[in-house]
Parts: C-alpha cells; sequence; structure tokens
C-alpha cells in the first residue's frame, strides 16, 4: 500500500521506538470523544517478530487506559494475515474493536 502519512504524524500523537540511533518502530493513536484508534503501527522489517508489535500495543492499550478510554478502535486489510491473526488473538482489558478493509 502507498499511503502518505505526513498529515497523520503531523496532527496525531506518536510515539516511536530508537535502536541505536535508528528508527525501528512506531505507532500513532487517535483520541476521539468516546474511543481511541490506533491508527497506524509500523516496524522495521529488519525487527518485526522479535515482540516489538506486543510491546506497542500494550503500550496503546496502557495510553488509552490511563486517558479514561475504554474502547480501542483499529482497521487493517483483509490480505494482512498476519495482521489479521496478531489482533484477534490479542486479549486485554480494552475492548478491541476491528474493522477489515479490502480495495
Amino acid at each position: 500500500m502507498n499511503v502518505d502519512y505526513k498529515d497523520e504524524i503531523a496532527f496525531f500523537p506518536v510515539w516511536v521506538v530508537e535502536f541505536n540511533n535508528q528508527l525501528i518502530a512506531g505507532l500513532v493513536l487517535v483520541f476521539e470523544e468516546d474511543y481511541a484508534s490506533l491508527a497506524n503501527i509500523a516496524i522495521d522489517p529488519d525487527f518485526q517478530a522479535k515482540g516489538l508489535g506486543k510491546f506497542l500495543l500494550n503500550f496503546a492499550e496502557q495510553e488509552i487506559r490511563n486517558r479514561g478510554y475504554l474502547e480501542m478502535k483499529l482497521a487493517t486489510h483483509v490480505l494482512f494475515t498476519e495482521n489479521v491473526l496478531f489482533y484477534q488473538k490479542r486479549g486485554g482489558l480494552l475492548s478491541i474493536k476491528m474493522k477489515l478493509r479490502s480495495i
């Protein structure tokens, strides 16, 4: 997918993970009146499958909970089967509502 994230990064809270002064992961959250959304989570391919996704999702859940939200929404493309399985297996205290997008 070819998406321009400049506006998302400019207008919403962003957290990053650095390793040896290299940006290796990032997270964007959007806070609405009744819920929060996981707008984006990205991990450098060289650092995937090392627990960073779980770390970032746990961090997002805690940040959302700290702000008083009980629900986190997210969306992923149906063809990203690893993402779909990752989110479906995810348990937690927040209600996670996943929307599957297609072309």
